[in-house]
């Protein structure tokens, strides 16, 4: 082809080029708006997702808002009802206290009611046996016995109550002892006799206060506990191991009347072994002082103990009142005080004898445990003539 002719094309092909490149160009710009509007929808379509989701967290916020708000309303419901509730706990604790005060001024009066009429029925009753069973009831009596260990009933308010009941067995004693305090087992005096009475129950324990403190481990205390501590304190305050500051106030009360506190012991250690003489010989309980006294010559020479008719309980039960008689004499000594006994009732029993036949062999059960009580109460016996140290040489 000429070179006019190429020249003529070229600008033919120069203008199919650019419209070619045009139509390329419109159709990428159709693409990309396309494509916008594409993307633009699904823009659109995100917004209005987040929109709702954005709804929708609002809803939640308002939900958490109002759940919020209902559990502020029960938190100060719940705050309202425990302050009702503390409000009703401080109001029952005052009931309680109310009604431990009450119960305690009720149990103060029932018990004073109660040791008033048993010490006037234990005066005007004539013989030792029934003395004995109101002097019983006059120690269980006592508010001490009472005490529970629980609420009110705390170890300060039991100090308290320990004290007046010393306390009020010292104006007792007063009321009934002689100035010389005897110990003589034949002497008919009625005062005598009830003093008698209250030192052969003194030892005697509330069934129900034993039980309930002691299944709470808690210490029981009867009459002749406290006296006997009190003694023992005393003994330790003259000795000069204590000072009278670490007394405890029924202690330091008892042993302001020393002479008094101590005489409940030497009637015991007369008394028990006499009631066991009477139980060994034909003169009974209750016609003691009179019948002894009209046979006291009888119990001048060697005489022989009773014991066919007793069984092994009854002899054990003899050799027991021994042995509480020899604990009190050893108690006594051990706290520098030689016990007082009558020393006619130390010649009655150095005189006492056992027949062969109760203390030899027996071989039915029965028998030999009987046999064995025997040999038991003899061996008290010589025991308590060895310890009060009065024991009279026997007769030729």
């Amino acid at each position: 082809m000429s070179l006019s002719i190429r020249r003529s094309f070229a600008p033919l092909l120069l203008l199919s080029f650019s419209s070619l490149f045009a139509c390329r160009a419109m159709e990428s710009v159709d693409r990309v708006e396309k494509s916008t509007a594409e993307v633009g929808d699904k823009m659109d379509k995100t917004n209005d997702g987040i929109d709702k989701t954005n709804k929708k967290m609002d809803e939640t916020n308002d939900h958490i808002g109002e759940t919020n708000q209902k559990m502020d309303d029960v938190r100060r419901q719940m705050g309202d009802m425990n302050d009702k509730l503390i409000d009703t706990n401080k109001r029952m604790d005052g009931m309680n206290r109310a009604l431990d005060r009450m119960y305690q001024d009720l149990r103060q009066g029932d018990a004073l009611n109660a040791r008033l009429k048993t010490i006037e029925n234990l005066i005007s009753t004539p013989k030792l046996k029934g003395k004995t069973v109101f002097a019983a009831q006059y120690f269980m009596s006592f508010e001490y016995q009472l005490w529970k260990g629980e609420g009110v009933d705390n170890d300060p308010l039991r100090q308290v109550l320990l004290r007046t009941a010393v306390e009020e067995l010292i104006h007792v004693l007063r009321r009934l002892a002689k100035s010389d305090l005897p110990v003589n087992v034949l002497d008919s005096d009625n005062d005598l006799i009830s003093l008698q009475a209250l030192a052969l129950s003194v030892h005697m324990l509330n069934p129900n206060a034993e039980y309930d403190l002691r299944s709470k481990n808690m210490p029981v205390y009867s009459m002749h506990d406290l006296l006997k501590n009190s003694l023992k304190f005393g003994h330790s305050l003259q000795s000069g191991k204590i000072s009278s500051d670490e007394l405890p106030e029924y202690a330091a009360l008892a042993n302001k009347e020393p002479a008094l506190t101590r005489y409940i012991f030497d009637l015991r250690t007369a008394m028990l072994p006499a009631l066991a003489v009477s139980s060994l010989s034909d003169v009974s309980s209750d016609s003691f002082f009179s019948r002894w006294s009209s046979r006291a010559g009888v119990w001048l020479k060697p005489w022989t103990a009773r014991t066919e008719n007793l069984n092994e309980l009854q002899v054990s039960e003899l050799s027991d009142w021994l042995k509480m008689a020899n604990a009190d004499a050893a108690f006594l000594i051990s706290v520098g005080m030689q016990p007082r006994v009558d020393p006619t009732l130390i010649r009655i029993l150095s005189n006492m004898r056992f027949s062969d036949s109760s203390s030899g062999r027996n071989v039915t059960v029965a028998g030999a445990a009987k046999s064995r009580a025997l040999a038991g109460l003899k061996t008290q016996v010589e025991q308590y003539l060895t310890q009060v140290k009065l024991q009279t040489s026997r007769p030729r």
